[in-house]
């Protein structure tokens, strides 16, 4: 009896080479709804992994999520410390740029602009 493990290995392999996709030889090229699908099933293989993980942490008395005595900003306090780069949405700036000038990663820069829009 094979394991849960090997399986979606093996399925991964065999899967992979039949449909050319990124994991097949590279001279093969099939049409992308057949590498879509593979991955599809794939993603669903992990989620389905991740939620029988946390099921089994909190039955082993594990607890699941962020660490207790993180503080979550409020919106107004991320607003209030990231005001330079409100002012320069406002100006009509491009994220990249207003990325670049205030040295900002892209999700604040795109989390500011959806809770100015809002």
């Amino acid at each position: 009896m094979q394991c849960c493990l090997h399986t979606f290995y093996k399925e991964l392999h065999t899967q992979s080479t039949v449909d050319g996709c990124i994991f097949g030889q590279l001279g093969e090229q099939k049409a992308p709804q057949q590498c879509g699908a593979f991955f599809v099933r794939f993603l669903e293989t992990i989620d389905q992994r991740l939620i029988g993980g946390h099921i089994a942490a909190r039955k082993n008395g594990l607890k699941v999520g962020r660490k207790t005595g993180v503080q979550i900003k409020s919106d107004e306090q991320f607003l209030k410390e990231n005001k330079d780069v409100a002012k320069l949405l406002k100006q009509g700036y491009a994220l990249r740029k207003i990325m670049k000038l205030e040295n900002k990663s892209t999700g604040t820069v795109q989390k500011v602009e959806k809770m100015i829009n809002v």
